[in-house]
């Protein structure tokens, strides 16, 4: 019920809220706080939710789905990133001097460091020298998990803004800390619980 129901509805309450609030089109800001909280919370935490065992679809269609969401992440990503950068250089204004603005930053980066491991889990055979394949099954999965942790931490940052200050109210910014707070305690259950099943096949391999 939380898994098929809730959190859904949460993502997409997070997602529409934002974009309500920001508007996009309505400025080169407004870019910004929708394609980031698109990325990040929608597209990625949707990206590690369909890898559940609940998900009725074959390992195939969950693996194309997984690396689907999250290049469209990056490429929304890439946007929200770009307008604010822009933006900022347009008025003159100093770059990542906010913990917002340099978890974000971060965040960003690993995302297309993530991208790329992602695209080495698809030809495993170039690794084997170096990583077997369940190895590259559970650095992928920490990794992917730290990049979601610093977007969550990055989006909960930019709740306090001026910006997100000045549109919201203190009761839809607890909310909303909820509702992501209840979507990021989904996912790291469900990340902790894989890579328990992880180690026992590592251990397997290695005995």
């Amino acid at each position: 019920m939380i898994r098929g129901v809730v959190i859904p509805a949460a993502l997409a309450g997070i997602v529409g809220y934002i974009g309500i609030l920001a508007k996009p089109s309505s400025s080169l800001f407004s870019y910004h706080p929708a394609f980031m909280t698109l990325a990040f919370i929608g597209m990625l935490s949707s990206a590690v939710l369909l890898l559940n065992r609940d998900v009725k679809l074959s390992r195939r269609s969950k693996t194309f789905l997984h690396w689907l969401l999250n290049g469209l992440a990056g490429i929304a990503a890439a946007v929200g990133f770009g307008s604010i950068y822009y933006n900022k250089e347009l008025n003159n204004k100093p770059h990542f001097t906010s913990w917002h603005g340099l978890i974000g930053a971060t965040a960003c980066a690993l995302l297309l460091s993530q991208l790329t491991f992602g695209g080495i889990m698809n030809y495993p055979q170039y690794a084997k020298p170096v990583l077997s394949y369940s190895a590259l099954r559970r650095c992928h999965a920490i990794s992917g998990t730290t990049v979601y942790l610093l977007g969550s931490g990055a989006f909960i940052f930019g709740l306090f803004t001026t910006w997100f200050q000045s549109q919201a109210s203190a009761l839809a910014i607890i909310t909303v800390i909820g509702a992501q707070a209840l979507v990021l305690g989904s996912i790291l259950q469900q990340v902790w619980k894989g890579l328990g099943v992880l180690n026992k096949s590592w251990k397997n391999v290695k005995n």
